[in-house]
Formats: structure tokens, C-alpha cells, sequence
């Protein structure tokens, strides 16, 4: 597995925005997995610290109060 290191600002941008994407997605119901291949995704399109960081504070000035709510389905953790 390959290491990847990056600051924690780019952690956060990296996660904001791949929750933008699905938050605009058609598809509302997701899985953890498929958060994480959404961050995934996000490593590969943003490669620049500088573009990500301000797609980010851009996403979070125009749509930081929106909610996102997240069910867990209990009957499908038996």
C-alpha cells in the first residue's frame, strides 16, 4: 500500500468536498464505502494544495449551513 502524506487542511478539504459531491449527487442513499471512494476520487481530481484549500472555503462560505444527516440502519448491522 502506497503512503500518502498530507497536512490535516488538506484532509479536511479533501473530505469537504467529496460530502459536497455527494450532497449534490441524485443518489441520496449511500454507504461509508461509498464516502471513502468519494475521497478517493477527490485525491485524484484535486492534486493542487492551493486549488484545493480554496475549493473548499469556497464550498463552505456559500453551503457551510446546510445539514447533512446520516441514518444507520440498525437492522443491517445484525
Amino acid at each position: 500500500m502506497e503512503r500518502i502524506y498530507i497536512n490535516r487542511e488538506c484532509c479536511i478539504a479533501y473530505t469537504v468536498l467529496a460530502l459536497h459531491s455527494i450532497y449534490h449527487s441524485a443518489n441520496k442513499e449511500r454507504t461509508i464505502e461509498d464516502v471513502v471512494k468519494e475521497i478517493r476520487t477527490m485525491f485524484d481530481i484535486y492534486t493542487d494544495e492551493i486549488f484545493l484549500i480554496k475549493t473548499k472555503d469556497n464550498i463552505l462560505k456559500e453551503e457551510g449551513d446546510k445539514r447533512i444527516t446520516f441514518c444507520i440502519n440498525k437492522e443491517k448491522q445484525k
